[in-house]
Order: C-alpha cells, then sequence, then structure tokens
C-alpha cells in the first residue's frame, strides 16, 4: 500500500506541475499544486521518518516536518476551496487570512510543544512514553483535531458539489466522491488517533488505536491524491469514453459501406492501440467515410428521412441509379443538427435493423 499511495501521489506532483507549466500562474493552480506536492512530502516523511531523521542527522525531527508540512498542504486545499466558491473579494479575503494565520497558529503551537517534550538526544519516533506530558497532548491531539475541522470543510464540499454535477459531469463526480470518501476514512485516522492519544494522556494505553489508525492512513491519502488528480482529467476522460461509445454505435454501419465501397476507405490499420489512445481521431475518419459511402449507396425513393428507415433500407441497398443517393436523406435529416451526431444515430438503427427479433 506504502508504494503505492507514493506512486500516486508523486505522478499528481508531475501532472500539476505540467499543467502548471503550460496553463499558466493562476492562483488555483499553485494552491492546488503546493497541496499535492506538500501531501507528498509529508507521506514520504510519515512512511520514512526514521530514514529521514538519520540524514538530517537531527533525532525525532521528521515527525515534525512531517505535521508542518501536511498543515502547509491542507491551507493550500483550504485557499483552493476558497477559489473555487467565488465569494466576494471582501470575504474572500478575510477568509483567506483567518487560514493562513490558524496555520501558522498550528505550526507554532506544534514546533513549541515539540521543543518541550524532551526526545532530541535519540531517535524517538513513539511518544507513548512521554504520553502524561501536556506538550505531547498540544503537539499530538491539537494537530489531529486541526485535520479533523479541515476534512470535514474538504469533504462537505467535494461531497455537494459532487451531488450537483452527478448528471452533467460523471467523471467530476467520481473526483467528488473520491475526495469524500478519503475524507470520511481521514476523519476516522484522525479519530483514532485522537483516542488514542487523549486516553494515554489519561493513563491508560490502547494500542490497538494506534495501529489501525497507522494500518489505515495510506488510503485516505491515496483517494485524495486521485481525486484531485481526477478533476483536471475528467474532461478528457469524458470525451474519450464518448468517442469509444460512438466508435463503437458507428462500427457496423461503417464496415457494412465500407466493404460494399471500398474505394472510400483510406486504410491506416485497424489495430486496437489506434482505438484505444485516440479514438476520436478514428471516430472522424470513419464518419467521414461512412458520409463519403452513403453519397454512392442507392435506397428507394420512398424512404422517409428517419434512421430507422434509412437504415433499413441501407440493408438492402439499391443497384446504383435505380434510387436516390443515401446521403440525400442524411441531409434531410441533418436538419439543424451536427451530421457526426446523425450519422452515429444511423448506425445505432442499423444495429438495431441487423439484430435477429426473437
Amino acid at each position: 500500500m506504502k508504494p503505492l499511495a507514493l506512486g500516486v501521489l508523486w505522478a499528481a506532483v508531475l501532472y500539476r506541475s505540467y499543467v502548471l507549466r503550460r496553463g499558466g500562474l493562476a492562483a488555483w493552480r499553485i494552491y492546488l499544486l503546493v497541496a499535492i506536492a506538500a501531501l507528498a512530502v509529508a507521506t514520504t516523511f510519515h512512511f520514512y521518518r526514521t530514514e529521514v531523521d538519520v540524514v538530517l542527522r537531527v533525532p525525532s525531527l521528521a515527525g515534525l516536518v512531517d505535521r508542518v508540512v501536511l498543515t502547509v498542504a491542507w491551507v493550500a486545499v483550504q485557499l483552493y476551496l476558497l477559489d473555487l466558491r467565488r465569494i466576494d473579494g471582501r470575504t474572500h479575503a478575510r477568509a483567506r487570512e483567518s487560514r493562513l494565520i490558524t496555520a501558522l497558529v498550528v505550526i507554532a503551537a506544534m514546533a513549541v510543544a515539540w521543543f518541550a517534550i524532551p526526545v532530541h538526544d535519540s531517535d524517538i519516533t513513539d511518544l507513548t512514553p512521554y504520553a502524561r506530558e501536556p506538550a505531547v497532548l498540544i503537539y499530538t491531539a491539537g494537530f489531529y483535531s486541526y485535520v479533523v475541522w479541515l476534512l470535514v470543510d474538504l469533504g462537505s464540499y467535494a461531497g455537494s458539489r459532487m451531488r450537483a454535477i452527478r448528471r452533467s459531469d460523471p467523471f467530476g463526480a467520481i473526483a467528488g466522491a473520491l475526495i469524500a470518501v478519503a475524507c470520511a476514512l481521514g476523519v476516522v485516522v484522525m479519530g483514532l488517533y485522537i483516542a488514542y492519544v487523549v486516553l494515554a494522556f489519561a493513563g491508560r494505553r490502547y494500542s490497538a488505536l494506534d495501529r489501525w489508525g497507522t494500518l489505515l492512513f495510506p488510503a485516505p491519502m491515496a483517494l485524495l491524491a486521485l481525486g484531485l488528480l481526477l478533476i483536471p482529467l475528467g474532461p478528457r476522460l469524458a470525451r474519450w469514453s464518448r468517442a469509444r461509445r460512438e466508435l463503437r454505435e458507428i462500427e457496423e454501419l461503417w464496415a457494412h459501406l465500407v466493404s460494399a465501397r471500398p474505394g472510400v476507405h483510406l486504410d491506416r490499420g485497424r489495430g486496437l492501440p489506434r482505438t484505444l489512445a485516440a479514438p476520436g481521431g478514428v471516430l472522424q475518419r470513419r464518419l467521414i467515410e461512412t458520409a463519403d459511402a452513403l453519397a454512392d449507396v442507392d435506397v428507394p425513393f420512398a424512404v422517409p428521412a428517419a434512421p430507422e428507415a434509412l437504415a433499413g433500407a441501407l440493408c438492402r441497398p439499391l443497384p446504383r441509379g435505380a434510387g436516390r443517393p443515401a446521403a440525400e436523406v442524411l441531409k434531410s435529416l441533418s436538419q439543424g443538427r451536427q451530421e457526426a451526431d446523425v450519422l452515429v444515430a444511423l448506425g445505432r438503427a442499423f444495429h438495431h435493423a441487423r439484430t435477429p427479433r426473437i
């Protein structure tokens, strides 16, 4: 689980860096990149904190750096959400300042608490022996409570956004669902940590709470990174999915017409990689070839301007010159509509006309 979580996070960092370079230095792009990059750094420090302490030569410093960088990630996410909500300028400025000040206070409190905990002479990754220290309670439970607040804020926004766009933007809704689930799991993880720390401060040790929190920790991180990565990828995936669907719908009609009129076909190979990697280009070419073939195929003069009727006539085309070109019927169907949409509808009708009825 750890390599998967780190791989997804750092892949998201690389992609957002590319988008920022191509798209320009918009504030929301910067916030999103900072958030994902900080998440990747914090997660790396969390997974390999012992090794990081050896490299930095400061015992137990990785834990503090992990929390500080994660705080930076969360405040960047909050600033990103503020930009998305598009509230008025004065309210936006106050909200931004309050979030920045809160993050700075949390970082300062953690730093002071970290210096007050006697863990600087040796590498100590488990603060359980010092659980009765008030500084440990501030350093751990205070930070976890701050993260819970942020997770609830982000999760509620993602959930409401998911419900609002689930029909118009399915991939955006999936991204919102992933983020909402990640936040819910994150609240569970933070709740386990808070319960463990508070009970330890009260003199009761339930190590299972800490173990479960550590076991579940990579899951919300990976889901959150996937959700944030899917937000910009969603429109591209939607176009790819639509092209693949329309390619399947036009395939049977295209193959039927090209077999009858092979001269319209420009053979560029029909390999699976092309239809998977660039279905839009393949679809465009097949729509052109289908339209060209229809200009050279005759159907009865009495065929009405309806996709079902034209599809049925194309199953039994007439000899050249015995009727009128199918392209004329297609032109009648295209009144006020895109020809590509009409051809896809004709492809669906042709498939139904060729499918045996039981």
